[in-house]
């Protein structure tokens, strides 16, 4: 029951989304909720994965929505950057701003060869950006 809970909350929030009406803006949007900060970089996750198929639409939104603590985060630089440059990108969405944001976020401190991988997490695993669209 809980995790329905959240589904419908979450289809709540994207059918309601500022971007689809027009009249105000994400930030105006999100000051109204209960936890801005949170709205604020869910809302960022889901206009940089709009326009993904369901399959993949689950590790864009891992990939592309903003952490609320970069201090907690292993990668605290790459989250920082990625606030910045969700936030850069404002009037932007879909392929749009994914390519964007990758292209203002920082390039993996060590160098990795084709096909291996960088890290433990699936975003830093990553030799690429997600695709731009399928």
């Amino acid at each position: 029951m809980k995790a329905w809970r959240l589904a419908a909350w979450g289809a709540c929030l994207v059918w309601s989304a500022p971007e689809a009406a027009g009249s105000e803006s994400l930030t105006e949007f999100c000051a109204r909720a209960e936890a801005p900060q949170r709205c604020l970089t869910h809302q960022q996750g889901l206009l940089s994965c709009q326009d993904m198929p369901d399959a993949s639409r689950h590790h864009c939104l891992s990939y592309y929505t903003p952490s609320l603590n970069c201090h907690r985060q292993r990668d605290s630089r790459h989250c920082e950057a990625l606030s910045a440059a969700q936030t850069a990108c404002g009037s932007l969405a879909g392929a749009d701003r994914r390519q964007c944001v990758d292209a203002r976020l920082p390039k993996p401190e060590r160098g990795c060869a084709a096909g291996e991988t960088c890290g433990d997490s699936p975003a830093e695993s990553r030799t690429t950006a997600l695709p731009l669209f399928e």
